[in-house]
């Protein structure tokens, strides 16, 4: 497939701006030891000061719906670090610049805790404008799978952005900070406690779509053999 074509895939896909919402891809390996820095693990996802891993659901489960074969499982047991967090990087901000669109995620704990979630602009390498973050908002985990959605208002691209190659957006799922990363990251700003969660968090079904409602998962919007595309060109 052409570059052109992919490009307009990633512009126009109906549902899901998360690629691999599923985690069905995992070309680089299935276990991966991130404490204390940072790579990329299922496809197109980017951990940070993290353990994570591919695991299998039961066959015939109900907790998550739409059979979904895998999920990812953080752990931070023993991360040395001052920032553990799951991202995916969205190609071209213009995708979603302005518009405002619903975060979902299924999300499995052993403990009630408070996690965050905020976008994030890269004008990409070069440019003279300041990466762009959103403010934090909490996610209040409770035992066992759950659905969690965040409604998310992605600011328009400004006249003075120096927008270059590469630019992308974030979407960030903050789970661990310690140290003095509460001011660092703006969580003092906000007068917000950063998130503490210690031990396994379960990930599944993590999705970005259009407007102030979350619809039933889809993968992308796209065939299986295409997302597939879309995953290898980050291999």
């Amino acid at each position: 497939m052409a570059q052109g074509d992919i490009l307009s895939i990633i512009k126009n896909r109906p549902f899901n701006a998360i690629i691999n919402g599923a985690m069905d891809y995992w070309q680089r390996g299935t276990s991966f030891n991130f404490l204390a820095t940072s790579g990329y693990t299922a496809d197109r996802f980017v951990g940070f000061d993290t353990n994570i891993s591919r695991q299998s659901f039961v066959t015939g489960q109900t907790d998550v719906p739409n059979n979904p074969k895998y999920f990812m499982r953080s752990d931070n047991t023993g991360r040395t670090g001052s920032f553990g967090g799951i991202v995916q990087r969205i190609e071209d901000i213009s995708t979603v610049a302005g518009k405002q669109k619903t975060f979902s995620v299924y999300m499995n704990t052993s403990v009630n805790s408070t996690i965050y979630f905020r976008s994030w602009y890269n004008f990409g390498a070069g440019s003279t404008t300041s990466a762009r973050p959103s403010a934090w908002i909490p996610i209040n985990l409770t035992i066992g799978w759950k659905r969690y959605t965040v409604t998310v208002d992605f600011p328009p691209i400004l006249a003075s952005d120096d927008l270059r190659s590469g630019n992308y957006a974030e979407a960030t799922l903050d789970l661990y900070v310690s140290g003095a990363s509460g001011s660092s990251l703006g969580y003092t700003t906000q007068g917000l406690t950063p998130p503490t969660y210690v031990g396994q968090l379960d990930v599944s079904n993590m999705m970005l779509s259009d407007g102030p409602m979350a619809p039933e998962f889809e993968r992308s919007g796209v065939s299986p053999a295409n997302e597939l595309q879309l995953c290898q060109r980050y291999f």
